[in-house]
Order: C-alpha cells, then structure tokens, then sequence
C-alpha cells in the first residue's frame, strides 16, 4: 500500500512537465507485440483510411483474448515494423494510436476518494535525448478533448463487466466463443465514421453493460 501511494503521488497531471525530444530513430514502432488498439484508435484510424472494420482488422490487425481480462484484445501488426511505418516515419501520425501518441509517457486510471481520474507516468526509455520541455496537456494535444473522457468510460465499463467475461472463460469452447464475438461486435464495431465517436461510444458502453448483466443472470442460473 505504501509503495502505491509512493506511485500515485508521482503520477503526472495534465498541467505538469516532462523532458523529451523525439530523434526519429524509429526504435518504438519495430519489433512490438504490445500496440494494442481501442475502439478510440479504430475508429480515427479506420477514417483516416476509409475503410470498414473487417478490412482494417484483416489487414492491419491481430485479435486475441486477454489472458486475465478474458476480452476480445485488437492489436497492432508491428513484430518487425509498424504496417504504418513509412521511410521511417508514420504515416498515420496525426491519428497515431494513442499508445504511440502518449510515448514515451504511459497512462493509467485511479480511483480516489474524488472519483476516478487519469494520470500520466514517464516510462525509462532509451531512445531520444531530454532537450525539449513539454507539458502533457500539449504532448497529448493531438489526441483531442474526447480521449480523456474516453478513458474514463472506458475503464469504468471494464471494471463493470469483469464478472461476466470472467464467467464466460468458464464455458465450453461454443458458447465462450458467440459470447466472445458478441462482446467484440458491441465494443468495436457499428460506429459512424461521420458522426462524433464519444456519444456514440457511451451508447456502445451502455449497451455492453446492460448485455453483460442479462446474461449473467442466465449463465448464473444454468
């Protein structure tokens, strides 16, 4: 308990300071296996390119189920350089995912007495020099005013329904996999790519919440 108040309390705000000046080496797009895409991510990428989930996901992605979290997982194809990774630069840069975006800060939720809230870490990362100031308000500036509400929701949806996929992890390999798919269809797909994505991901939420909870109760009663 002590050691994490030790971390809470070195925890980044958005109005704080960090130094870091990029290089271009492009170390940090080669040989990852851990970009893993929200449905934040998707959906600026996928109107970026123009294109609907299942090409996206075919073409640059890998799916699998996280194994504590038992959740449909998108990730990244970058085992040995980004697919968005172009004569050594990004070619999506101004819609980067947001683990890219945020190196080399990461980000994590806390749920305090006030409430939940995000905060910021500098990770130790051997690329680049400590010559540029910034701050994170204007490190993160690209993602845009949504992405912090969106996390919100996000993590608060994931503690919600913890239960469920837990007890789903604890059916035959039929009805694990629909409800799987299900779990993915609600969370990452049917999203308007003309329309604002945070109403329509609170929606999503919303929606998983409520068939989480239904089929609890019927998995519980088997």
């Amino acid at each position: 308990m002590k050691d994490f108040k030790i971390y809470e309390e070195n925890l980044m705000k958005r109005e704080d300071s960090f130094c870091f000046h990029c290089d271009g080496c492009g170390k940090c797009c080669r040989k990852r296996n851990d970009l893993l895409l929200t449905p934040f991510d998707i959906f600026r990428l996928r109107k970026k390119l123009n294109v609907d989930l299942r090409h996206f996901i075919d073409r640059y992605c890998d799916i699998y189920i996280g194994s504590a979290s038992h959740f449909p997982i998108v990730r990244l194809k970058a085992e040995e350089k980004c697919c968005f990774l172009r004569h050594n630069m990004c070619s999506v840069h101004e819609v980067k995912p947001a683990v890219c975006a945020l190196f080399p800060l990461g980000r994590t939720g806390i749920y305090g007495p006030n409430g939940y809230s995000l905060g910021y870490f500098l990770q130790d990362v051997s690329c680049g020099d400590r010559n540029e100031e910034h701050t994170i308000s204007s490190w993160t500036k690209n993602l845009g005013e949504d992405y912090e509400a969106f996390c919100g929701i996000r993590d608060n949806l994931m503690n919600d329904i913890l239960p469920f996929m837990k007890s789903i992890a604890n059916e035959e390999s039929a009805p694990q996999n629909i409800l799987q798919n299900m779990v993915f269809e609600i969370f990452y797909n049917n999203y308007d790519l003309q329309q604002e994505f945070l109403p329509q991901f609170k929606e999503h939420a919303d929606t998983l919440r409520r068939f989480s909870k239904d089929a609890l109760k019927i998995l519980s009663a088997e």
